[in-house]
């Protein structure tokens, strides 16, 4: 028996009783021959520039949530010079494209999943300033590319190609996904992340997030911590009250000045500025911490030279679980146990 959806022009074919195995096909027309309003067509593809405005100023990972859910498709992949040529004369301004080092640093990867067959870097780029540069834009002058923080927001162009699939929040909201949680020894879970606060020894914002990034012996690899909203923030004030040094976080504007940052590309959702504390106007105070006894956390700028306790956040890990044996699980939760198992079985 196959089972057949019809989801928003997308057929998804399943493999009866097992869950996590399934094709995606595009069932539109011989897309992109006739493209969407708004879009333009170059060779196989439709090209859709959002161009310099207020309006459509976004950081990297919005930009490229609504190349995705709004526009169908993703931020574009450049393969040709022809193509990257095509491109530059359409944009106004620095607009966002798909290449990224998000998930290991150094190794450039299409967000769209496409080769990595062509590269246009203008010179001594990219140079992942402060290693706190993780995205590529692309822009009219220098016809070159150049690594950015992920949170700035910038204009953007998405593409769309004829093997492209609209992805669906909800296709796959039926499949069984592990329970991410589990933190090793002396780290503490909150949602999907691991939290580890060091008072002891006193480091200077740099030093510290090299222990962050290290592990410190441990596999938990993260940063100094992303603060993403007030209940995070409050949460982090019970983690360190019982101590009274001052924390750093992982905010600051070393990139450019009186411009703050997230060292992990993470977009700005949540600020928690003590009164007044923007207004000092000091260049020499780059890095970011918050006291737990005072103001609730409320944060302060720094030199990052002088030493503080710190805050690290790592992803949680999944949560083990006691399953029964494999003969006795559900035909449909068979093979997905085995592929959650297999990567630590060999």
């Amino acid at each position: 028996m196959i089972l057949t959806l019809h989801l928003f022009k997308a057929l998804i074919v399943c493999v009866p009783f097992v869950l996590v195995i399934c094709e995606a096909r595009n069932i539109s027309e011989s897309a992109p021959d006739i493209c969407p309003p708004g879009w333009m067509r170059w060779n196989n593809a439709c090209y859709y520039f959002a161009n310099d405005s207020v309006s459509s100023r976004v950081t990297w990972q919005d930009a490229r949530q609504a190349c995705q859910r709004i526009r169908g498709g993703d931020l574009a992949s450049i393969h040709s010079a022809a193509e990257n040529d095509f491109i530059t004369r359409h944009v106004s301004g620095i607009c966002w494209i798909g290449l990224n080092d998000l998930r290991a640093e150094g190794n450039f990867q299409w967000s769209d999943g496409s080769s990595f067959v062509y590269k246009n870097y203008s010179n001594n780029e990219p140079n992942d300033i402060h290693g706190q540069e993780d995205c590529i834009e692309i822009n009219w002058w220098s016809n070159g590319w150049n690594d950015l923080n992920c949170g700035r927001t910038l204009c953007y162009v998405c593409k769309q190609t004829k093997d492209a699939i609209i992805p669906e929040s909800n296709v796959n909201s039926w499949a069984l996904e592990p329970t991410l949680g589990r933190c090793e020894d002396g780290w503490v879970n909150y949602e999907k992340s691991c939290y580890r606060s060091v008072s002891d020894p006193l480091l200077s914002w740099q030093k510290a997030r090299d222990v962050c990034r290290e592990g410190n012996n441990t596999s938990m690899h993260g940063d100094l911590v992303t603060v993403d909203n007030q209940q995070e923030q409050a949460f982090l004030n019970t983690v360190v009250r019982e101590n009274s040094t001052n924390f750093w976080i992982g905010f600051n504007d070393l990139i450019w000045e009186g411009t703050f940052f997230w060292t992990d590309n993470s977009p700005i959702r949540y600020t928690n500025w003590n009164v007044n504390e923007l207004s000092k106007n000091n260049p020499s105070m780059d890095c970011v911490l918050m006291n737990p006894h005072k103001d609730e956390g409320r944060w302060r700028t720094a030199s990052c030279s002088q030493r503080y306790g710190f805050i690290c956040e790592a992803d949680a890990l999944p949560i083990l679980t006691t399953l029964p044996p494999y003969d006795r699980l559900p035909g449909e939760l068979f093979l997905y146990v085995v592929h959650l198992t297999l990567p630590t079985m060999i």
